[in-house]
Formats: C-alpha cells, structure tokens, sequence
C-alpha cells in the first residue's frame, strides 16, 4: 500500500461522507448500518495491517528498526549524588532516569491504563472498538459535525514517542487518517515483538511531563520530592496529576503561575494604571481558569480508577480535587532539576570525569551514569547559606555597583582528603566561575609554609629568635647589573605593632609579622619553603592540581601547564605567590593529620545505567610531607592565632577549638582565613574578581568601631569562618 494511494482513498472517503451526512444522520437505521460496515471494513484491513510491514519505512525510505526499544536508545542522564546518596547534580541533553517495570508502583501503572488505555493489556497495540467509534466521529468532525474523539492506545503513543525522529508525520499533533494509519501499523509491530511488561515501561520512561522532566523517575523526583525506586510511595492524587501530565504538561501542570503585578511608579497616569490593572487581571483569571480546568482532568482520572476498581469510593472521596477553592499546593514539592548550591562542586566533578576519558555526550545523552561524591549535603547547605548572608553584608556598601565583592569556601575531610563542600561564588547559575580553583595572592596565610619549613629542616622552635627588622633590597635589575627598582616591605599597619628587633616564632606568627617573616626566609632559603609547600601539595599552576610528588590529579580544560607557580623570589615567603584556595586548604589539612599529605578527591565511584561499577577511589593513601613533631607544633602556633594573635577577635566566643591563619594581600585585594578543627579543613576567601582595593568602612565601624581601621582576613574573612563552624558543630559534640 504506497502513501499516495493511501492519501486519495482517505480524501475521497472524506468527500463522500460530506456529501452523505444529512442522509446518514436522518436515519438511525442507516446509522448503525453505516458504523457496522465501518467496523467491518477496519476489521479487513486489520488483517492485512498486523502481518505486513510494507510501507512502513522512515523518511528516508529505509525500513523501520523494530529493534530500537531494545537497543536502550533514549537520552538517560548522568546523576550527581551526595555521601548520603542525594541526587545533588546531573549532567542531562534531557533529563531521565529510566525505570524497570517492577520498580514502577502497581497503582501508577493502573491510574495510567484508566485515563489513556482501559483494554491496555488485552488489545494488540490498537483497541478496534475505539477506533471504530472514532472513525466515524472524527469523519464528521473533520466535515465541521460533532466532536473529535481519540482512540490513541498506550502502544500507539509509544509509537510516536520511538520514531519521531525517523516519521515527520508523527512529530505533530495533526489529526490525520494516514497518520493514524501508520501510528496503527507501527503499535501493531511493537505489541507483536515486546511484551505489555515492556511496552508500558519504555512509554512511562519516554513521556515528557513538564517543567524539563522526561520519564515518570523524574516527574516524581520534580513534582512532589520522591524517588520511587527507593520505595517513596505515591498518593492517588499525585497519580492522578502525573496521568493528567501525558495528554498537555503544559495545560494540565499542577503549578499555579499567576501573572507578575503591574510594577507601577507614582507619576504615571490614571489610564496607564488601569490599564495595567486590567491587563494582569485578565491574565490572572485566564490562569485560574487553567488551574480549574487541569482539576477536572485530574477529577476525570480519579473518576475511570473508580469505574475501573481501581480505588475504593472512600479513596475517591478523599481524593477529589475542588474545582472552585485554591489549588492544594501542599501537594507540591517541587525539587529543582539544578540546584545551585552544588554547581561548583558538580562543575569539579565533570572536569575530573573528563580527565578520566568521559566525554559529553556519554554524561550527558547516552550514559546515565550514577557518579557518587564526597559532597556531604548537609555541610554544603551551610556553606552556601553563610557565605551568600556574609556577602550581602560586606556588600550592602556597593549597592548600585557593577562590581560586587566575592567569596569562596572549600571544606576538606581531614582524615580521608574528600573534598565535602565548595562553593566558588554566591552564584553558580549566575557564573559558573570558580574562584575556588583560581590562583590569588593568599597573603599572610601562606606564612605557615615558611615557619614549618624553618621547625622542620633548621630546627627552629617557638622560643626561636628572628628579627622583625627593616631591610631593602632589589626588586628590578637591568641587564648590565644596575638596580633599577628597590622593594621596601613594612609590616602591616594596626593599632598595636610589634616592635622593631629580635621576637620569638610564636609572636612572628601569631601577629603575622611579615619584617620577620622575610628575615626568616632569608635565613633558611627561599627554595626551603618552595619545598615545604610543594611536599604539602601547593604548587600555583593555573587550573592545575599536583600532590606532593609533582604528580597531576586534576586538570580543568582550560589549564595551563606551563604556569610558572612558586616563585623563588622572597615575596614568596609571605604570599607573593599566587595560589588557589582548594590547594591551600587541602595543605592546611596535613597538619591536622600530624604531617601525613592526601591529594584531594570528590569522586567516591561510577556506575552505569545497569549498576555496573566502571570506577571505585582507591583508598586513600597517605605520604610524609612533615615530621609528626613538626605538625604538631605548627598546630600549636595556629591555635595560638585564635588566642593572642590575628584571629582572637573573630574567633574568640568560637567553642570548638580551631587552628587558623588569616591572611590579607596587598591592597588590601584578597582577605583569607585558613584553619581546620581535627575533623575537616575550612578555606575562605573573599575578593573582587578583578583585583580591586576592599574598601568597607562601614563595616570595619560595625566590627571594630573604626571606620578607619584597615580592612584584613582576621576582620573581614574571619566572622565568615567562624560561623560556618559553628552551624557544622552546632549538632556535632566539641573535638579537641
């Protein structure tokens, strides 16, 4: 049967019927004796249609693959998930998380065959008593008589759903004889190759409900927060709105989305007033009218389970939704399909799988991977929550600006090397730049390097003497040997400076004495503290990570190898070295664990869509970067900080003890504070992205009561520290 032919018998049974309506519908007689020879006629041809595939070829004349259910072909995504299996992230072209028919509740496969397809499981692919009844309606109402009616089967949906692509006709909607035709033949194929089992899962997994969400996983995950392959259970209202989804997600969408209120300025006319006025009241009854209409479509379904029993009339009852009150949105929970507050970490976690080989499109259409994370939850809700409260405070000054002061944290496991929270920004959906990974100056809080490379290789204790002396020195020389530029440190400017002359270690750190801080670099050497940093995993490249052995454990697609990190200049010493936070941070953790390094991790193992594991972390392994002595005595001075030294103001109502160093560059640009408690390593930075002098008196006044006192880490960074560690032991027990 050629499509041409098929074309002209269906436009001249069309021409026919219009000439023979008055007739047909004056004599209910000939009105039966009509629908029986329709009946009749469909019945031969049924016969025909289930044993041929001639004809059904795609658009390119090539045989249609009755395989294709088989052959797993639709787009799955890739799903991020948190240490205590959350969904936190996916990597999607769309989003669906493929379901098997035995993890699909009974009573959402039940609610789906009443509303769409009551003879689902006894017709094969097409149900010839509904198509028979629809013929002969949608003849007439095609010749402008009566009503349409459907006999779409759930197979015959299917049909569409699998060959769209290869079927143009079926792309739309267009109530066609030769479309319905071809969507029969193609039902009628795929009842005879799969089982009903088969059928019903692949449509229930291809549907599209709504708001981005393919599948029925997904519209429950997004709808109402459930995950019903981990047994979440569904109400029967709940299945009645996800049975509406599949005839109009659009028209039958649970949310009510009244139209934004006229935002209207003083001065503007009466006419323009009520205008607006009544443009957003016309929209707003069209939207109720929308919700009211979706109910009695929900009502519709509640009625077939009923009629089919399915539920019981008490459940009915109690399930109805009233048309003429609210919407019940207690009944949502709708779960974003992205949440911000994982975007850094989730970004991290992409870059690391494709450093392992993962491309885009295996994350994103064809994999469904299941990539489970270190990312603890809990601890990255605080993190985001505070940093975002402490840049609205630090920038209420910059309001009306382009430019607004940024931030970043990272939080680190101590014991494991996981990384557990990161944020890279107040937010991701805003810029997915993350300043986490960047390199910035760290200022003093690099300092730790120098005093644990002179403990560690010269034998220098708290009680050590070093001079806070000034010095010059040459900063540029020309090429026949001239000094051309001279460098003059000084120390930070505060109330209460350290005086000039020969003060222990304990008082260089803990006051972050930069005069003794260089001196005592330039007794040990420069390549000492170089070295000291390095086996501590801080190297300075550009979207580079390296462990203590020089050895690449990540690389972002934008890298820079050739970066030329440390720099065996002096300035190095007290932060003249650009760094990133998250290698920063990841150093101070080796002395929480008494100088053992462990590279960083995010990414615990990889799953396939078949649970098939493709990668597990190796146990982490630890290598001696510092002596235990060492570790343990740099632990001594950085708690010290949180007593007598740059961090006691900040810190100082602060119950779980802690060891930090603040750190401020030159501007001041950058304000940091780096600590850990025994459990994690925190880092905290904030800045403008483009190196800019922080200026926020009226903060400094609220802090310190001094509109003038020079903005640092200790001030500014510090309160941001302090309360992320308070929330996280706030139900934790103190460890000292």
């Amino acid at each position: 049967m050629g499509d041409s032919y098929q074309k002209e018998v269906f436009s001249a049974i069309t021409n026919q019927l219009k000439r023979d309506f008055f007739l047909i519908k004056r004599r209910p007689l000939l009105w039966r004796f009509t629908l029986f020879l329709g009946i009749l006629a469909l019945l031969s041809l049924l016969g025909y249609l289930f044993f041929s595939t001639n004809g059904l070829t795609d658009s390119h004349g090539r045989p249609l693959d009755f395989g294709k259910i088989e052959k797993a072909d639709m787009t799955r995504t890739s799903f991020v998930v948190s240490s205590d299996g959350q969904i936190i992230g996916r990597f999607f072209y769309e989003t669906r998380d493929p379901l098997k028919y035995d993890e699909i509740p009974p009573l959402l496969i039940k609610g789906f065959i009443a509303a769409e397809d009551k003879r689902f499981f006894y017709h094969p692919g097409i149900d010839v008593v509904a198509i028979s009844r629809a013929f002969i309606t949608n003849a007439f109402y095609k010749i402008g008589y009566g009503q349409r009616s459907g006999a779409s089967t759930i197979t015959q949906q299917l049909a569409r759903l699998l060959y769209a692509k290869e079927l143009p006709e079926f792309r739309n909607q267009e109530q066609s004889y030769y479309r319905k035709i071809k969507e029969a033949r193609v039902a009628i194929q795929l009842d005879r190759k799969y089982p009903k089992s088969k059928i019903m899962e692949e449509f229930l997994n291809r549907i599209y409900f709504g708001h981005g969400t393919n599948g029925i996983s997904e519209a429950c995950r997004y709808y109402f927060g459930k995950n019903i392959v981990r047994k979440d259970e569904l109400t029967i209202p709940e299945i009645a709105i996800l049975a509406s989804l599949n005839k109009s997600s659009s028209i039958y969408s649970p949310i009510f989305n009244p139209p934004p209120k006229p935002l209207l300025n003083s001065d503007e006319n009466k006419e323009e007033v009520e205008r607006a006025e009544k443009d957003y009241q016309k929209k707003l009854a069209k939207e109720i009218a929308r919700i009211n209409f979706a109910k009695k479509r929900y009502n519709y379904v509640l009625q077939k389970m009923l009629k089919y029993g399915d539920i019981t009339e008490k459940q009915y009852t109690a399930s109805l939704f009233k048309e003429d009150e609210p919407f019940e949105q207690n009944i949502l929970h709708i779960t974003p399909l992205k949440n911000p507050q994982f975007g850094y970490g989730n970004r991290l976690v992409k870059e690391m799988l494709f450093m392992q080989g993962f491309t885009d499109n295996e994350l994103a259409y064809y994999g469904g991977l299941r990539i489970e994370t270190s990312i603890d939850a809990s601890i990255q809700a605080i993190v985001s929550e505070e940093l975002n409260k402490h840049l609205a405070i630090i920038n209420k000054e910059n309001i009306g600006q382009k430019e607004k002061i940024e931030g970043a944290v990272v939080v680190i496991e101590n014991k494991t090397g996981r990384i557990v929270a990161m944020s890279g920004g107040h937010d991701f959906s805003e810029t997915n730049f993350n300043r986490a990974l960047s390199l910035r100056s760290p200022g003093s809080a690099f300092k730790p390097f120098t005093y644990a490379a002179a403990i560690e290789y010269h034998g220098k204790d708290f009680d050590s003497m070093v001079c806070n002396c000034p010095f010059t020195m040459p900063a540029k020389v020309s090429f026949n040997g001239t000094v051309t530029k001279w460098w003059t440190p000084r120390n930070f400017v505060e109330k209460n400076m350290v005086p000039y002359g020969n003060i222990t270690l304990l008082t260089a750190l803990t006051r972050s004495v930069n005069l003794a801080t260089l001196n005592l670099a330039k007794e040990i050497g420069i390549k000492t503290v170089i070295l000291t940093a390095h086996n501590m995993g801080v190297w300075g490249n550009q979207g580079v990570g390296r462990d203590s052995e020089n050895q690449v454990w990540f690389k972002s697609p934008y890298a820079d190898e050739n970066s030329p990190g440390l720099q065996p200049y002096l300035p190095t010493a007290i932060g003249g070295s650009d760094v990133s936070l998250l290698e920063l941070t990841n150093a101070f953790s080796v002395f929480a664990r008494n100088g053992a390094y462990i590279k960083p991790s995010i990414i615990i193992q990889i799953k396939d869509s078949e649970e098939k594991i493709l990668y597990s972390a190796e146990k982490y392994q630890e290598k001696r970067a510092l002596s235990e002595s060492t570790s343990r005595k740099m632990t001594v001075l950085l708690r010290a900080v949180t007593k007598i030294g740059t961090g006691r103001t900040a810190l100082k109502t602060l119950k779980q003890p802690v060891a930090v160093k603040t750190g401020t560059s030159n501007g001041p640009n950058d304000l940091l504070i780096i600590g850990y408690t025994p459990e994690y390593s925190i880092g905290v930075r904030l800045g403008y992205d483009m190196p800019k002098t922080i200026e926020i008196p009226e903060y400094m006044q609220k802090v310190s009561g001094s509109r003038n006192l020079q903005v640092s880490g200790g001030w500014v960074a510090g309160p941001l520290f302090k309360n992320i560690v308070e929330e996280m032991y706030r139900k934790r027990p103190v460890v000292e």
